[in-house]
């Protein structure tokens, strides 16, 4: 009788450590498996975080390169400005230097410059006394539209004040030199006394020549 309820308890302490032995082992395999997926979500997040971090830096090249493109492109636009300027500026002091050596050297080319301005100082004249009638011409004027009207008003003087200085270029200055010369019938010649009356009529002729 003792000797099977010393079998029985052997049976039983290795029946119960081969049960304890089986968790351990499933218990380490289970443990193993989830290291496992463990290390390879870790890998795809960094996958992930890299490829995102790419794509930024990417982007961010991309707009540095538009950047750049619309930099370049001002700085074009820019250098065409200032050499349309220079060739405008060169421009306008040869024709100043011209209209300096035709006022020096050509007096009807003076007097028909002063002319010119006359007529261009006339049209401003009238452009801004329009302009003032129109700010008159209102019940009330804000602030920005006093002054504006005490400017044109001040501009209109002074540009009344040069149209005086060249009054006397108010008329076409050739107009007199354009008019047909009335001319005398021309003598015939009959007799001997005649010839005078032929040779006065020629040194007439050659003065009015000389004139004109």
């Amino acid at each position: 009788m003792k000797l099977l309820l010393v079998y029985l308890f052997i049976f039983a302490h290795l029946v119960y450590a081969d049960k304890v032995s089986d968790a351990n082992v499933t218990k380490e395999l289970n443990s193993s498996t989830v290291f496992d997926s463990n290390v390879s979500n870790d890998d795809i997040s960094v996958i992930e975080e890299a490829l995102k971090q790419r794509k930024i830096e990417a982007e961010k090249r991309l707009q540095e390169e538009k950047r750049q493109k619309a930099i370049l492109r001002e700085q074009k636009r820019m250098e065409g400005k200032r050499r349309l300027r220079a060739k405008i500026d060169a421009l306008v002091q040869a024709k100043e230097e011209i209209d300096d050596a035709l006022k020096k050297d050509n007096i009807w080319a003076s007097r028909y410059l002063s002319y010119e301005s006359y007529k261009e100082l006339k049209k401003k004249l009238e452009k801004i006394d329009d302009e003032i009638l129109v700010f008159q011409s209102q019940n009330t004027l804000n602030e920005v539209q006093s002054r504006e009207l005490t400017k044109l008003q001040d501009e209109s003087k002074i540009i009344a004040g040069k149209i005086a200085q060249l009054d006397d270029y108010k008329s076409e200055p050739f107009r007199e030199y354009n008019k047909a010369i009335n001319l005398e019938d021309a003598p015939v010649v009959t007799n001997p006394l005649d010839i005078l009356t032929a040779l006065s009529y020629q040194k007439h002729l050659k003065s009015l020549s000389e004139e004109n």
